[in-house]
């Protein structure tokens, strides 16, 4: 099974206020089973001695950017994807908080939907959660996240089954 290890800064979600070195000596310990690595755009500066570990190892990664309050503007997460881009990521991932406004999903829709030309994975948090990975699965976000265990680690995120079992059903609806 294919793992996906990162070390979140506290601000993006991770537990604990860790410095970089901290962290990047976290991921070095797991680096041989690593698949990919997820880094925070916000990082990349702090944590480029790892990403150049990474590069020479031929581990990919991306570049990650998480607002647990608020939904970003497509304009906003298009400053980010190009910062990931440039600084040679394989793809970027964004988590944004969704209340239960329907209308935010339209721009972060859009705004998916005008990536093509670079991977991009798009997921929201919070009531609107499940609906937008659904729909952000269905228009090409190219990884989805479920949690495995009991407990969530971001608000209203689905377990790794839940998720599997809903993308499976409607992906046989289309």
């Amino acid at each position: 099974m294919p793992l996906l290890f990162t070390a979140r800064r506290a601000s993006e979600g991770g537990s604990g206020e860790l410095k970089a070195e901290t962290r990047m000596s976290m991921i070095r310990s797991v680096i041989e089973d690593a698949s990919l690595v997820d880094i925070e755009v916000a990082s990349i500066p702090e944590m480029q001695p790892l990403i150049d570990e990474l590069n020479k190892a031929k581990i990919p990664w991306i570049a990650s950017f998480h607002d647990f309050e608020k939904a970003a503007t497509p304009d906003f997460l298009s400053a980010k994807r190009m910062a990931a881009r440039n600084a040679g990521a394989a793809g970027f991932k964004a988590a944004v908080e969704l209340g239960w406004e329907m209308d935010q999903l339209a721009p972060l829709a859009l705004f998916l939907q005008q990536s093509t030309d670079y991977p991009v994975s798009l997921m929201g948090m919070g009531p609107l959660a499940p609906v937008s990975r659904l729909l952000f699965g269905q228009l090409g976000s190219v990884l989805n996240y479920g949690y495995l265990g009991k407990t969530p680690t971001a608000p209203g995120q689905w377990s790794a089954l839940q998720l599997k079992e809903a993308i499976e059903n409607v992906a046989r609806a289309s």
